[in-house]
């Protein structure tokens, strides 16, 4: 568990300018998780990237690399990292733990109890999953976090009500469409919050239009909900024609600018939920504009979250229970891989003395030669099998397990991520 690293830049200390600085968006998530692999030579390697946190989530051994994957993000955004370097949090071993349970079951989060960042998470490990990023510890940690979550959502009030930046937007939306006979309202960007907003507009007494890059994504949500469809191309006109804009389109910069807005006499509402922004903060000047991004969105909701705050201590308790079942385990694979190893290292010794008196031996005492080491080998191991687990029930088998990597000189061998 020692080696496992978070960096943290979030809501808590870093405003939405800096959070926008190295947010990478879904679709580049492969491309820096190759890059990450390739450049610095992780195994293991989960990015969370949301609108108000980007983490990364890796096991290594060398504080090196803490700093490296630093200059790779610095790279990949095109920033250097002196620029947001200062900016993130370092967790290490069981506090990287700690905080990835807490931001996967919505402690963490801007809107305490999030349903959305624990589907952000497992896409995230899905992805690193597919790539070879997830080794034995993070499928184990992965899997115990979900397991928590359910039990969290099941015995606890923590994701009851609305209180999603999605539901935030909607009604929002809602009240400000009471000053029109029929608002029109339109919804450019179907990622997981776009498609949120929508579906929380189902029942609204609203003129509603969706449009998304690829149109053929949001004729299937138009089919659902019986809503027009417009044209990304046709941006510009969708704008000026809706009362309500809600933008929830992943891009590097914004997509709509203040110049695109010809003069109207009446009041028009503008939402972002994108992360970096995509309504040019420009907008905000125009006459009869008022605009919305995901911070000013979060303070809406603060009347919504009691009965949640009164979970919060239930949810800790089911942490607690967690790590402490995955700290088992992590500490069982501890003595496991040095065990592993050990034998590996009497195998090698076996190996060179066959090589060395091999050449004057015959089949059958080779097959002789192998059976006996066998069992010497398993005969030597096991003590040190009975003592680590001795030891791993008293709670020091990492220290144990060091000395037995250090008699036998196991670090030069292939090292599993603890």
């Amino acid at each position: 568990m020692k080696n496992f690293h978070c960096l943290s830049i979030s809501h808590f200390h870093a405003s939405f300018e800096e959070r926008s600085l190295i947010s990478i968006q879904e679709h580049e998530i492969n491309e820096f998780l190759l890059q990450a692999k390739a450049l610095v030579g992780l195994e293991e390697l989960l990015v969370a990237s949301t609108c108000n946190r980007m983490e990364l989530y890796f096991s290594t051994s060398k504080l090196t690399d803490v700093e490296k994957i630093k200059q790779v993000l610095g790279s990949f955004k095109g920033v250097s990292s002196q620029q947001f370097g200062g900016l993130f949090r370092h967790y290490q071993g069981a506090d990287a733990v700690q905080h990835l349970f807490s931001v996967s079951l919505g402690l963490a989060s801007r809107v305490l109890g999030d349903a959305q960042i624990i589907n952000q998470i497992k896409r995230s490990y899905k992805i690193s999953h597919e790539l070879e990023l997830a080794g034995p510890f993070l499928h184990r940690l992965m899997h115990t976090i979900f397991y928590a979550n359910k039990r969290a959502v099941q015995e606890t009030p923590i994701r009851d009500g609305q209180a999603s930046l999605a539901s935030a937007a909607t009604a929002i939306a809602n009240k400000f469409s009471e000053n029109f006979t029929t608002a029109r309202l339109l919804v450019v960007g179907l990622g997981e919050i776009g498609r949120d907003v929508i579906k929380n507009l189902a029942d609204a007494n609203m003129d509603i239009t969706i449009m998304n890059r690829t149109k053929t994504k949001a004729m299937e949500a138009a089919s659902q909900f019986g809503f027009r469809v417009a044209d990304i191309a046709d941006l510009e006109n969708e704008i000026n024609e809706a009362d309500i804009v809600i933008s929830a389109v992943g891009a590097p910069s914004p997509i709509i600018k203040a110049n695109m807005l010809k003069g109207t006499p009446y009041q028009k509402l503008f939402i972002d939920l994108s992360v970096p922004g995509s309504i040019e903060k420009e907008v905000q000047q125009k006459p009869c504009t008022e605009v919305y991004n995901v911070d000013q969105l979060a303070n809406q909701l603060d009347d919504t979250l009691q009965k949640r705050e009164s979970a919060i201590p239930l949810v800790k308790a089911i942490i607690s229970e967690s790590i402490e079942e995955f700290s088992s385990w992590s500490v069982a694979q501890t003595y496991t891989n040095s065990l592993s190893h050990f034998k590996e290292k009497l195998n090698e010794i076996r190996q060179k003395e066959l090589k060395r008196i091999g050449k004057h031996m015959n089949a059958t005492e080779i097959e002789h030669f192998n059976s006996l080491t066998d069992g010497m080998i398993n005969q030597i191991v096991k003590l040190p099998a009975l003592q680590l687990r001795s030891a791993c029930e008293r709670g020091n088998a990492e220290n144990l397990s060091g000395v037995l990597k250090e008699l036998f000189d196991l670090e030069n061998l292939p090292q599993t991520a603890e």
